[in-house]
């Protein structure tokens, strides 16, 4: 399964992950659900902002000239995050 966009597609996914089913304390694949979005995936967006008001974590790579803003957004709504560079 490859979950990484080769930006090919005007669709964008998101992964949610609920917990550990099975009990090996390992986010499996299959515990992993791919969902598809609406809109283009903009984390400005009505349908993202209401994604990110139901999490807890957020994991993201935001490019960097949107970094700003994006943390901004987490910090409003009081988001735990970590980013990867």
């Amino acid at each position: 399964m490859d979950l990484f966009s080769r930006n090919n597609s005007e669709k964008a996914i998101f992964l949610e992950y609920k917990g550990d089913k099975n009990n090996n304390k390992i986010p499996d694949p299959e515990e992993i659900g791919i969902k598809n979005l609406k809109g283009d995936g903009d984390f400005r967006s009505q349908e993202c902002t209401q994604i990110l008001k139901e999490a807890d974590i957020i994991v993201t790579n935001p490019p960097f000239s949107l970094f700003r803003p994006y943390v901004s957004q987490l910090i409003e709504f009081k988001k735990k995050f970590f980013t990867v560079f």
